[in-house]
């Protein structure tokens, strides 16, 4: 892939009074937008939970992979990025 077109997909292309769940959302999915404690960060959410995202400004990827339904019926994902964060010594400020 082009360095240009990895970029597109993590650019924020929604106008900046339309978010989704306070984000933006790129070619590749959401954006984390500046200002918002995950900022720099992409990825996606899938329906039934699953959950993908990239964080270059803090060096790391994940992907946490369930299936339920309604999607948001189980509040795990917190607590898998918290895990995640402290086993690799992130600290959030």
């Amino acid at each position: 892939m082009r360095p240009e077109t990895a970029r597109l997909v993590r650019t924020d292309i929604m106008p900046p009074e339309l978010d989704s769940y306070g984000n933006g959302f790129g070619f590749g999915g959401y954006v984390a937008r500046p200002g918002a404690w995950n900022a720099g960060e992409f990825g996606w959410d899938g329906a039934a939970g699953t959950k993908a995202w990239l964080d270059p400004v803090r060096n790391y990827a994940a992907v946490m992979m369930v299936q339920f339904f309604p999607w948001g019926a189980v509040p795990i994902a917190e607590e898998v990025r918290g895990a995640i964060r402290a086993d690799l010594g992130i600290v959030m400020t």
